[in-house]
């Protein structure tokens, strides 16, 4: 081997070709990222609602409870329906998010005419497997059920920041309720649909 250096022609050859040869494969990864949410995102967003949907049915029991969709604030409400059943107003179920100390907590939070929890449901957080995960318990969640603003659940050990997000949750569901109703909303007086 003499040790020469290769001529700078065939060096630029080489780094072009291989250049080439990544931006190809970037490009059919990404085609095929395309593809595949393309082939899913419809799927992906039918099980999101058949999820919303349980869990308001879960946080507004009964038999033949009807929801719809009422005006919100969208500040960190995503989303306010109003339950009925058999024409008489049963609440709300208020769909709102929540800074956990992984991020966002999406929670479903029942709402009785009385301004009262009915139930407390999370769809989505990002929290700490084991110990931040703990605030998703039925037992634990159980406790805001008839419960009133400022009025909040012991925090789980070890998971005060989630816990206290879910509180903070739950009162601003409680408030986005009352905003609601003093603003002309829905009041159990008016009783039938």
């Amino acid at each position: 081997m003499s040790g020469k250096k290769p001529p700078l022609r065939d060096s630029l050859r080489f780094y072009g070709k291989l250049v080439l040869i990544l931006f190809g494969i970037t490009a059919v990864s990404a085609l095929l990222m395309a593809l595949v949410n393309g082939l899913t995102q419809d799927r992906i967003a039918s099980l999101a609602e058949d999820r919303r949907q349980a869990a308001m049915s879960a946080v507004m029991p009964g038999e033949n409870v009807i929801f719809s969709q009422v005006p919100f604030d969208p500040g960190t409400v995503l989303d306010m329906q109003v339950a009925y059943e058999g024409g008489i107003l049963r609440g709300y179920c208020v769909q709102l998010t929540a800074d956990g100390f992984g991020g966002p907590i999406t929670l479903m939070v029942g709402v009785d005419g009385g301004s009262k929890v009915t139930g407390v449901k999370i769809l989505d957080h990002n929290e700490t497997a084991g110990v931040g995960t703990r605030v998703d318990d039925s037992a634990y969640l159980s406790a805001y059920r008839g419960r009133s603003a400022g009025s909040g659940a012991d925090a789980v050990s070890g998971a005060t920041v989630t816990s206290r997000a879910v509180e903070r949750g739950v009162d601003a569901a409680l408030e986005a309720v009352a905003r609601f109703e003093r603003e002309g909303g829905m009041s159990v007086e008016e009783g039938e649909v």
